[in-house]
């Protein structure tokens, strides 16, 4: 399962746009990041996948990947030895008008040359829209609203994270076999895989509709990664598809 988008955070970097699962890193960072890479790009499922669940998957994707607004929450929790964090990333985007927004919230947990462990809250507010960005930090500035040209904007605390005004897209490689779970309101989808990281497990929630769509999608990762201890996991919901969607530019210096 691959969340592709250029925003982001991967847990192909335990966060990103391209987003499937998508991770964040900065320094000790690394580890993680790493981790995160090795298991989302590079793993053998076990389970074996149906065609008519390969073929709901393929329909669910595509009807996604075209919508013209789309809602989405990403929830993010990832550990290893010296590094930890959580964050919540609430973000919408509007294809016709080329616009996306986003709210984040972080806590991140670091062990210092010392030994001790350092954390840092912090939040961020983006726009982009008509080729520009705007966005503010409780960081710097007094949290006020500042522009700059382009669609990219980096994490200011950790690095290898941030967002790229770019469409959101899911994708499901053949190779990762997804079998059916259970059915109520929606079908609930799963893969399993072990790896030389660890154990991954992959849940996908797809509308049961005429036109499907999906709905959640979560991974959860355990194992170790050059003797550090390693958790992941990454929880993302997806709504509003083609509902009315306003994004405003907000005033600049306050």
């Amino acid at each position: 399962m691959s969340l592709a988008r250029r925003s982001g955070y991967n847990v192909a970097h335990l966060y990103k746009r391209e987003f499937l699962m998508t991770v964040l890193n900065r320094r000790t960072c690394a580890v993680l990041s790493a981790v995160a890479l090795l298991t989302m790009a590079g793993w053998a499922p076990a389970a074996a996948g149906s065609t008519a669940t390969q073929r709901l998957l393929s329909q669910a994707s595509q009807n996604t990947n075209s919508v013209r607004t789309i809602t989405y929450t990403i929830l993010k929790d990832e550990r290893s030895t010296n590094l930890s964090f959580k964050l919540v990333d609430h973000g919408a985007e509007d294809e016709v008008a080329n616009s996306e927004q986003h709210h984040m919230s972080a806590v991140v947990h670091e062990k210092i040359a010392s030994g001790r462990m350092r954390t840092i809250k912090y939040t961020v507010d983006l726009i982009f829209i008509h080729g520009r960005t705007y966005y503010r930090s409780n960081l710097f500035k007094n949290n006020a609203w500042q522009e700059r040209i382009g669609s990219v904007l980096h994490d200011p605390v950790l690095a290898g994270n941030g967002w790229q005004r770019k469409r959101t897209a899911v994708s499901f490689p053949l190779s990762n076999k997804y079998a059916e779970v259970s059915r109520g309101g929606q079908v609930h989808l799963r893969s399993q895989a072990r790896t030389s990281i660890g154990n991954t497990t992959e849940d996908v929630y797809v509308t049961q509709s005429i036109r499907p769509y999906v709905a959640r999608m979560t991974v959860n990762v355990t194992g170790s990664f050059q003797g550090n201890a390693v958790s992941i996991h990454q929880d993302t919901t997806f709504g509003g598809f083609n509902r009315p969607l306003h994004i405003d530019i907000p005033t600049t210096g306050v």
